[in-house]
């Protein structure tokens, strides 16, 4: 017959697809984004409190993609 098998199960082929994948990273960065935004907003009177939360987010993002990378798709961050 004409099947492939590689071993792994059907919903991890389909979580590893690039679609699947752009679209869980892109909601993760489309939220935290917002709540970026968000806390900007909140803080924008305190010079110190707008580094800290801009700080923050930037070490959040790297990482939520270094967690994305390592469980998701399986490979060493680079």
């Amino acid at each position: 017959m004409n099947t492939v098998s590689s071993g792994a199960p059907l919903w991890l082929k389909v979580a590893r697809h690039p679609l699947v994948r752009l679209g869980v990273l892109g909601t993760i960065i489309f939220f935290t984004l917002g709540n970026s935004n968000r806390l900007m907003g909140e803080y924008a009177e305190s010079t110190a409190a707008t580094i800290a939360v801009a700080v923050g987010m930037a070490l959040l993002g790297l990482l939520l993609y270094a967690a994305f990378v390592r469980f998701w798709e399986g490979r060493p961050v680079s």
